[in-house]
């Protein structure tokens, strides 16, 4: 009480002296001060979450050169991009070496998910329109995530961008990027947003490529090297978006989302020497609406629910003699409704408490080539979450429990009998002290995925009484942010060790191949990143960041099998990542390097199947020119310098040495 006396009594003495001086003074004697500029980095939030994270801004992805998701991802540490060339080619992520389907995917906060493969083509998600690309190792630590994005061993998060207006009173912002490049390839892109009221806004955003795709590629078949052209790499797509947020005050925000994608390509086959002939097609045809709303009632309780209504074409073309006619068509027709809730309430404020519900209903019509086969799978699943987190000054806890049901009937056959399963994770992260930013954290989670439609019921191939797929993650590690002046540098370093059990495989069987649940794999290794931010001077930056990722995963399913022990198809021991921008009122500059080790491509490790490892050198030259209406952005990139002719998948040859203009117009 009585220190509570002086300072209210020094507050009033100054008050009165401040009080009575100005009335003593003449007004033109006051001075006021000039306006000042605060500058600084900002924190790397990445540092302290209790799963490990990385992340790529918008801005980085510009600078950088990179087109979609799928190349945003190979930057990372402990990532697998399965690549199989040409412009439009496929490409999945498995984290790592779990797998792409224990890979998920989050699209502006509403899952994304493919009934038929179980794994999502993130080629198909440009980065002309996105704001961030986040990849996190168990989940995320955001207690609002909905029970799907529990269920995965790894998830990637995109972001949409929120459209940039030239000032606060400013109603209409547009965007116009045309990119063309080697081999016919060319993309306009074009991006309108309108301000409606307050932080209202609708915005839509379209994008058109195509490119044939044949490049140059060389075979060293003995002493003879031959020189070829790829074929059947063309693509051509189209997608659109519409958007819409609406806020109200800090208390409720509504995303929605409507989406358009359609694609025709080749699909490019393997390359064994004097084989160089695909006649394979895709086509797809994706569309699907969806929305988030989040609302919050004080301090202490949130909720946010999402729904979603999803459509997917697909059709599959091959002209072979090998088929019936010559020919075969497979296609497939997918419907889900998905619908989720997540209430959050916070009885403390150390303490905070989730309870998320998901319900997704999807259906799979499929005719496969000229069979009767038409098992028509319906699938009803359901993922129940309870979590957790403990936030003391020193230690924070995170907890949850995941509770999967589903229930499954086909049209013609026998459904898989799919068991209802419980699945915890915990997460530790250790402030020792509150004036640095160095954390210690931990993380163990089990992860199950249900086989996907085409594992349990494609032609011959497909085997309901398939078990789901376990995963179980132990990790540790550090992580450390340091800032001094306008520089700031972040290092983490997580090691971990993954068990992969019930692994569905496909087996040879007496007269066709068939899926079974025989794999076990032990994965172990140590992810480590980097991050400088460097502010040299006003107007004058430097970025570098570094990935490297040592991994040891091997096959433990059988010690009578050859490949006992060896190490999995297309798992390099050492891999990494470095890139570099500096940016300048001149002429700005970025540069990156991808580098992988030498991996095998089949399951036993002879010097006939192993791959040598590569290094991919990329450079991007951009500059803005302020013009009268807005700013004008030219920019070249020369994507693999040193022309090395590599494969990411054995017998697929990815592009050499080529260019790309990108022109961008902003009002």
């Amino acid at each position: 009480m009585p220190r509570t006396r002086t300072v209210v009594a020094v507050v009033a003495l100054l008050t009165g002296c401040a009080g009575e001086s100005l009335a003593k003074s003449d007004i033109d004697t006051l001075r006021i001060m000039s306006e000042t500029e605060v500058r600084a980095i900002a924190v790397d939030h990445r540092v302290g979450v209790a799963h490990p994270m990385q992340t790529v801004t918008v801005e980085r992805l510009e600078n950088l050169g990179i087109q979609n998701v799928g190349q945003a991802l190979t930057r990372m540490a402990g990532t697998q991009v399965r690549d199989y060339g040409g412009i439009g080619g496929m490409k999945t992520v498995s984290v790592h070496s779990l797998g792409a389907s224990h890979t998920g995917v989050v699209y502006d906060g509403v899952p994304v998910s493919d009934c038929q493969a179980g794994q999502v083509d993130l080629g198909r998600f440009f980065t002309d329109n996105l704001g961030e690309v986040a990849l996190s190792v168990g989940h995320e630590d955001d207690l609002l995530m909905s029970a799907s994005s529990l269920a995965s061993a790894a998830m990637v998060r995109i972001s949409t961008a929120t459209p940039r207006f030239a000032s606060d009173k400013a109603r209409n912002a547009l965007r116009v990027t045309l990119k063309a490049g080697s081999w016919g390839e060319v993309s306009p892109t074009v991006m309108y947003a309108r301000k409606l009221k307050n932080d209202d806004f609708i915005g839509v955003n379209a994008t058109y490529q195509r490119a044939d795709g044949h490049y140059p590629f060389t075979i060293e078949n003995g002493d003879e090297t031959l020189d070829y052209t790829r074929n059947n790499t063309d693509i051509e797509c189209g997608r659109a978006e519409l958007n819409y947020h609406h806020a109200k005050g800090a208390d409720t925000r509504l995303d929605v989302k409507g989406y358009g994608f359609v694609s025709e390509r080749g699909l490019p086959g393997p390359v064994i020497y004097y084989n160089n002939v695909s006649r394979e097609r895709l086509f797809d045809a994706n569309a699907f609406v969806q929305a988030c709303l989040t609302k919050r009632w004080g301090t202490r309780w949130q909720l946010q629910t999402r729904a979603k209504y999803n459509y997917s074409y697909n059709r599959y073309d091959d002209t072979n003699s090998k088929w019936a006619g010559g020919h075969r068509r497979d296609q497939y027709v997918q419907h889900e409704g998905y619908v989720s809730a997540t209430a959050l309430w916070s009885p403390h404020r150390l303490l905070d408490l989730s309870l998320a519900e998901d319900v997704r209903l999807n259906t799979l019509a499929m005719r496969l080539g000229s069979t009767t086969h038409e098992p028509n799978p319906t699938r009803l699943l359901s993922l129940t979450s309870l979590q957790a987190r403990l936030a003391l000054p020193h230690l924070t806890v995170n907890a949850s429990l995941l509770l999967t049901a589903a229930k499954e009937s086909v049209r013609m056959g026998r459904a898989m009998d799919i068991p209802a399963r419980l699945s915890p994770s915990l997460a530790l992260t250790v402030r020792p002290w509150t004036a640095e930013r160095f954390f210690i954290r931990a993380m163990y989670k089990e992860a199950y995925r249900q086989p996907s439609f085409n594992e349990l019921y494609y032609d011959r191939i497909g085997n309901t009484d398939l078990k789901p797929e376990r995963a179980t993650e132990w990790s540790v590690g550090l992580a450390w942010e340091k800032h001094v002046g306008m520089v700031r540098l972040s290092l983490t370093a997580d090691g971990y060790f993954h068990r992969v059990s019930d692994k569905m495989v496909a087996m040879p069987g007496v007269y066709v191949w068939k899926m079974m649940n025989i794999g076990r794999a032990d994965i172990g290794g140590l992810d480590a990143t980097m991050d400088l931010r460097w502010e040299i001077a006003r107007g004058i930056g430097c970025e570098i960041d570094a990935s490297y990722t040592y991994q040891h995963a091997t096959d433990e399913t059988e010690a009578t099998q050859e490949s006992y022990r060896h190490l999995l198809p297309y798992t390099p021991r050492h891999s990494g990542n470095l890139s570099a921008t500096v940016t300048t009122p001149w002429v700005s500059m970025g540069w990156n390097m991808q580098a992988m080790g030498e991996r095998y491509a089949m399951k036993v490790n002879t010097e006939a199947n192993k791959m040598g490892g590569f290094t991919v050198h990329d450079l991007n030259l951009w500059h803005e020119f302020g013009i009268k209406v807005g700013t004008l952005r030219a920019q070249l990139s020369i994507c693999n310098i040193a022309d090395r002719q590599y494969d990411i998948i054995h017998f697929y040859p990815m592009p050499g040495r080529h260019v790309r203009g990108t022109v961008t117009l902003t009002l």
